[in-house]
Parts: C-alpha cells; sequence; structure tokens
C-alpha cells in the first residue's frame, strides 16, 4: 500500500467506515450478540495469566523436587478461585457482538478495483 496512495486511501476510507461512520446501519448488520460481563471477561484474563504463569514456572523447576511443584500449582488454584469467586455474575449491562454481516456498494467497490488497477 505504501507505494499507491490511491490503495492506501481506499483501506483507509474502509477502515474508518467501519470504525466510526454515522451511517454504519447502511452498511453493517450484526447478526448475533450476546451479554458480556467486563468483570468477568477481567477476571478470566487474569487467570488465564494465572495458568500461563503456572506452566512457565513448571518449565522453569523440572529439576525441583514433586512437592515443591504442588505447592505451586496448589498455590495457582488457590489464586484462580479467589479470582473466580470475586466476580459478579449477574452484572451484565454490555453486549458483544459475535457476529456481523457486512455490505459494500456495487459503486464503491468498482471505484476500488479501478483505483487500484
Amino acid at each position: 500500500m505504501s507505494r499507491c496512495p490511491a490503495c492506501f486511501l481506499n483501506f483507509r476510507a474502509l477502515v474508518c467506515d467501519f470504525s466510526c461512520s454515522p451511517k454504519q446501519n447502511e452498511f453493517v448488520i450484526v447478526e448475533s450478540e450476546q451479554p458480556f460481563n467486563r468483570a468477568l471477561y477481567e477476571q478470566q484474563k487474569k487467570l488465564s495469566e494465572i495458568e500461563n504463569s503456572a506452566s512457565e514456572d513448571e518449565d522453569e523447576d523440572k529439576n525441583d523436587d514433586e512437592d515443591g511443584n504442588t505447592h505451586a500449582k496448589r498455590e495457582h488454584l488457590e489464586e484462580s478461585i479467589k479470582l473466580t469467586e470475586t466476580v459478579d455474575l449477574e452484572q451484565t449491562n454490555e453486549i458483544q457482538v459475535t457476529s456481523i454481516k457486512t455490505f459494500m456498494t456495487s459503486y464503491f467497490a468498482e471505484k476500488v478495483y479501478k483505483a487500484c488497477k
């Protein structure tokens, strides 16, 4: 795209339109959505980080005795349980879009094609 200013401008127009166009309702249709709990999402992200950290610790401590590994696993498990207990599962006032359908007018498609050929 850096070699072709028209390609760059067309790409930028697509990204901008899909991101913040006031006319999105004309070319983007939400097909499915689900409730989204930001607190639960953040806790799951932390839990994933803890699990990744535990597996990295295990890789580093392969030469340690089994009791040390068991103790580390138990600590990570206890921390994971604490994280999941602090989330209010009923507090969901956001939605997560899981599927969209997009449309492009033939005029825009032809304009992009002609600019880039």
